[in-house]
């Protein structure tokens, strides 16, 4: 499973908290995503407000997790996110990018915070 984090409105976070609040928090989300998702096996930070990740099984698997993963930063920051799941894939590389950015952008279009998986 391969999927991409998008913080939802982070821009608007930044300029009201700070960047450097605004980089705190995106620590605190990486720290997050390696101890909530199950055999987490690659992260990393794209651009201002993405994570790309790699887990073991399937999104089944790590589902309870990303959702509790959502719920602590809504209530922690008041911040969504939306994500975007490839649940099939098993490499990160430009066709994987797209295609979750792809996934991140059909939940952006339905109401943000949610989980989006092909």
């Amino acid at each position: 499973m391969i999927g991409l984090i998008d913080i939802d409105d982070f821009t608007e976070f930044n300029h009201k908290n700070s960047f450097d609040t605004g980089n705190k928090l995106l620590c605190s989300i990486e720290s997050k995503l390696n101890i909530k998702l199950n055999d987490l096996k690659y992260i990393k930070r794209l651009g201002t407000d993405e994570f790309i990740f790699k887990c073991e099984g399937s999104y089944s698997k790590n589902s309870k997790n990303l959702a509790n993963l959502m719920s602590e930063l809504c209530d922690e920051a008041g911040l969504t996110i939306s994500i975007g799941i490839l649940n099939d894939e098993e490499s990160i590389n430009e066709i994987t990018i797209k295609k979750l950015k792809a996934c991140v952008y059909i939940v952006k279009q339905n109401g943000k915070n949610k989980i989006y998986v092909e």
